[in-house]
C-alpha cells in the first residue's frame, strides 16, 4: 500500500512546489529540444548543400552560351569605339584644299566682272548722249539693294518711279521676281 503523505506545512509544501517536477518530464524536454537541434541542423545542412551543389554544377551549354555573349558584346563595343573614333576624326575638318580655295576666287571675280557693265559700252553711252545745251555733266547712276520682303511695288513707291521704268531699266519681264540682295538701277535723280 501506498502511504499518505502526512498533512503539509506550509512551508514543506512551497518547497516541494518549487523542485517539484513529474517524473520523466525533464528528460522528455531535453529530448524535445536535441530533436529540434538536431532537425533544424540537418534541414540547414541539406539547404546548404543544395546551394553548393546549384553554384557548383555548370554545364557545357550553358558556359558556351554565357561565353557567346560575352564576346557579342565585346564586339559591339569594339564597333562602338571605332564609330566614335570616325565621328572624332570627321569632326576635326581638314584644312581647304588650296585647288579649291583658286578656283573659287577666279570663279568670284568672273561673277563680279559680268555683274558689271563693260567699260566701253558705258563709255560709248556716256559719248552718244547728247549734251544738254545748258552744259550739264551726266550724274551717277542710282541703284537700291533689294531687302528680305521688298516687292518693285513698294521700290516704285519709295522712288517715285513707275513700276514699269524700273522693269525697262533692269530688263526684267512682268513674271520675273525679284530676290534679296538683287541690284535694282533707279533712274537718274532729276
Amino acid at each position: 500500500m501506498k502511504e499518505e503523505p502526512g498533512p503539509r506545512t506550509e512551508e514543506s509544501s512551497l518547497e516541494e512546489d518549487a523542485y517539484y517536477s513529474p517524473p520523466g518530464r525533464d528528460s522528455v524536454k531535453k529530448k524535445n529540444r536535441l530533436l529540434g537541434a538536431l532537425i533544424g541542423i540537418l534541414i540547414f545542412t541539406v539547404i546548404a548543400a543544395g546551394i553548393v551543389y546549384l553554384v557548383s554544377r555548370r554545364t557545357p551549354a550553358r558556359d558556351g552560351a554565357l561565353q557567346a555573349k560575352l564576346a557579342a558584346f565585346e564586339e559591339k563595343i569594339l564597333g562602338l569605339e571605332r564609330q566614335i573614333a570616325d565621328l572624332q576624326g570627321k569632326s576635326a575638318a581638314p584644312a581647304a584644299d588650296p585647288q579649291i580655295v583658286q578656283r573659287l576666287e577666279a570663279l568670284t571675280k568672273r561673277v563680279e566682272a559680268l555683274e558689271k557693265p563693260p567699260k566701253a559700252a558705258v563709255e560709248s553711252k556716256t559719248k552718244s548722249a547728247p549734251a544738254s545745251s545748258k552744259g550739264e555733266q551726266a550724274s551717277p547712276k542710282r541703284y537700291h539693294i533689294v531687302q528680305k520682303g521688298e516687292t518693285l511695288t513698294r521700290i516704285s513707291k519709295k522712288y517715285s518711279v513707275p513700276v514699269e521704268e524700273l522693269r525697262r531699266l533692269n530688263r526684267l519681264s512682268p513674271d520675273q521676281p525679284i530676290k534679296t540682295g538683287q541690284k535694282i538701277l533707279l533712274p537718274s535723280a532729276p
